[in-house]
């Protein structure tokens, strides 16, 4: 059976930002990351904002908006204001934002002054976990860097990036990560040449997505291979989604296409992203990819691909994949496909359907499209065909101007 786009539809809808599900520091991180990433652009098909931009745009530091959407500390109610103004909130909304912002405050306030009476009346409250900044100012201090929370960046900086990475070697990695998001990103990117890939790879992967990626961009490609080569596809995919297509196309190029089509077949990488990786590929290899995916997953590659590069995988796809991709996808979709198959590869797919689906699909195609692909079936198909069509459907047939048509 055909599907109807209201799925697809339903699952654009997710991913939007939603400030009734904030209940804590890291939710509000949560949240102000996807009105970033949802934030209107002047084209639809423009790359989401980046922190760089929104930094330019908001005047703030980029290290400030990053740490706002990491969830590790409560950013400022102004922070708050700034980041939603710039990512284009209406401002009779702004104040929505700020208010919850300052409610997780309060909530934080009202925590602690419970501890404190807990406390005054004799119970012996939980003893803090050190956070990952206190944790690298303490590990400097034992190599006598006595430094303070607001200089630890240019303390580092001060160092040879030898240096630098061996320390960060030796840290925790909640200490290593802290100290990474302190410095400049060419200098964090810096320590990189001096640190083991797998040190390397378990630093990045507990970096905010946002740094990590910035500091990615900046290694040299064989450290790209081996760091991308050791990590997880969720991690990856989690990584690429916030770059631009260029930046991703110029970063996977160097993988082994063997790892970059076990990416796009892998569940954890978007559609969107996945439908991009594969044309990093050689066409027979990409051919090969999709014929041997699961149904689902190649159903959802090529609907989410633009309608000709999906119709030039399904004109050479052997024939039972290609008929289980078609049947699966929609009917809006598959009318913008089929018009640029081949005269025969449409007539082939208006055969894997039933008389009245193959009359409702081809009420959706461009007129000189269906009647190209209904000239090719057989007398008696096409009559079906014909024949399940409403009044209105049929029309069609006058206007293809198909003179030798005939039932």
């Amino acid at each position: 059976m055909l599907l109807g786009d209201g799925t697809r539809s339903a699952e654009t809808s997710e991913g939007l930002p939603d400030l009734d599900s904030v209940r804590t520091v890291e939710d509000l991180g949560r949240q102000l990351a996807l009105l970033r990433l949802n934030a209107p652009r002047q084209s639809p098909g423009q790359d989401p904002l980046t922190l760089r931009e929104l930094a330019v745009i908001t005047r703030l530091p980029r290290s400030t908006l990053g740490n706002a959407e990491s969830g590790r500390v409560l950013p400022g109610a102004s922070v708050v204001y700034r980041f939603a103004e710039g990512c284009g909130v209406p401002r009779e909304e702004l104040t929505a934002w700020t208010r919850t912002r300052n409610r997780l405050a309060y909530d934080r306030r009202h925590q602690r002054r419970a501890s404190k009476q807990e406390a005054d009346r004799g119970a012996v409250p939980d003893s803090p976990e050190p956070t990952g900044l206190d944790s690298a100012i303490d590990f400097l201090a034992t190599k006598s860097i006595d430094v303070s929370q607001a200089d630890l960046g240019k303390a580092l900086e001060a160092l040879p990036a030898r240096q630098r990475a061996r320390y960060l070697m030796e840290m925790s990695s909640a200490a290593a990560g802290e100290c990474l998001h302190q410095m400049s990103v060419q200098a964090a990117a810096a320590c990189f040449e001096f640190i083991d890939t797998p040190t390397g790879a378990r630093l990045l992967g507990t970096e905010d997505p946002a740094f990590a990626v910035e500091h990615l961009q900046l290694l040299r490609p064989d450290i790209v291979v081996d760091i991308l080569s050791r990590m997880s596809f969720a991690e990856v995919s989690q990584w690429l989604a916030l770059m631009a297509r260029h930046e991703v196309e110029s970063l996977v190029a160097s993988m082994p296409a063997e790892w970059i089509g076990a990416l796009i077949a892998d569940e954890a990488a978007p559609f969107s992203l996945a439908a991009d990786l594969a044309f990093l590929l050689p066409f027979d290899d990409c051919i090969q990819l999709v014929a041997m995916m699961p149904a689902a997953r190649g159903i959802g590659l090529l609907t989410t691909m633009a309608p000709e590069p999906a119709a030039g995988l399904l004109n050479r796809l052997p024939n039972p994949q290609r008929r289980t991709i078609v049947t699966g996808m929609s009917s809006g979709k598959l009318s913008r496909i089929i018009v640029h198959l081949s005269a025969e590869k449409a007539a082939s797919v208006l055969f894997d359907f039933s008389a009245h689906e193959a009359a409702n699909l081809l009420a959706l195609m461009p007129e000189d499209g269906a009647g190209t692909a209904l000239s090719r079936l057989s007398k008696d198909h096409r009559s079906a065909i014909l024949d399940a069509m409403s009044n209105g459907q049929a029309d069609l047939v006058d206007r293809v101007k198909l003179p030798r048509l005939q039932r």
